[in-house]
């Protein structure tokens, strides 16, 4: 195997930090490699005006890095693991995450005024079905709208455009160095996967697929295991009102989901606590018992 090893990441600047936190934790272990990170501009990144939801297929910000680890012209591809779908391209496989930042949302308002002290009809900006349901859930009075771009481009967004506040992640924002901007940590269940970074690998390349196991974070990875497959029995995209959240405590793993209409008015939440050494089949369960008091029908509302 080559002694250069390359990292594909999307261009922009937090795709790219996370990147070269991968980078540096490859570099501390595998000090004979030389892990160099190659930017690539998305679809998705470089129309930044029209929503997720409408462009054609899902995976926007994943596919174009996918298609250079089957075509060999990168080796790893690094990603924002509530960006992957469920199902991988033939060949390709989740091969380590890394340890999980704060996986919750917060507010960033102009003020510094948290949510439940904006006026009826203040502006919130996210891009995020789930977002605005669990606040439309919070505070049936906001008016939600459409916000698009990276972090600091939403940043600007709020302080030059009618927007009251806005909501990020937090993990971005601490990775980013931007902490500062965070008005409060916010009581909303995030997506699966949030706050993990996640490598991604050809299953044939095994000297890769060898150094990449020798960093994954195991706790992370069967949290984000059970997350997906929480989201996968309910047959949902990663742009969908569902909120899930496992976390491993001690032998067991406690996942809690909600999945709500479109528009928050109606949630239906559930949880549950199993032993930790299956994480997939416990995200199962818990969709199955959703599914019988009628969560797949409360998505097409």
């Amino acid at each position: 195997m080559s002694k250069d090893i390359i990292i594909g990441t999307r261009a922009s600047r937090l795709a790219f930090k996370q990147a070269c936190i991968a980078r540096d934790i490859l570099k501390k272990r595998f000090a004979k490699y030389r892990f160099v990170v190659k930017k690539v501009f998305t679809t998705a990144d470089k129309d930044k005006n029209r929503p997720l939801r409408k462009f054609s297929s899902t995976g926007v910000f994943v596919k174009e890095l996918e298609n250079l680890l089957i075509n060999k012209k990168i080796d790893i591809a690094v990603h924002s693991a509530k960006d992957l779908e469920t199902v991988m391209p033939k060949g390709l496989t989740l091969a380590a995450v890394l340890k999980r930042e704060i996986p919750f949302d917060v507010l960033i308002s102009k003020k510094n005024i948290k949510l439940n002290q904006l006026k009826p009809g203040a502006v919130i900006g996210t891009g995020s079905l789930r977002r605005a349901a669990q606040l439309k859930n919070t505070r049936s009075d906001l008016t939600l709208k459409e916000i698009r771009g990276n972090v600091e481009t939403r940043i600007k967004k709020l302080n030059r455009q009618n927007y009251d506040a806005i909501v990020l992640a937090y993990a971005g924002l601490k990775r980013l160095g931007m902490l500062r901007y965070a008005t409060e940590v916010l009581d909303i269940l995030p997506c699966a996967g949030q706050g993990i970074i996640a490598l991604q690998a050809r299953k044939d390349n095994t000297p890769i697929m060898k150094i990449l196991k020798a960093i994954n974070y195991k706790v992370s990875f069967n949290e984000l295991m059970a997350e997906k497959a929480f989201l996968n029995a309910l047959h949902a995209g990663c742009n969908v009102p569902v909120g899930v959240l496992a976390k491993t405590k001690g032998r067991y793993i406690a996942i809690k989901a909600s999945v709500l209409s479109r528009d928050g008015q109606i949630a239906l939440c559930g949880s549950l606590t199993a032993i930790k050494s299956y994480p997939k089949k416990i995200g199962l369960s818990l969709a199955r018992s959703m599914v019988k008091k009628g969560a797949k029908e409360l998505l097409k509302k």
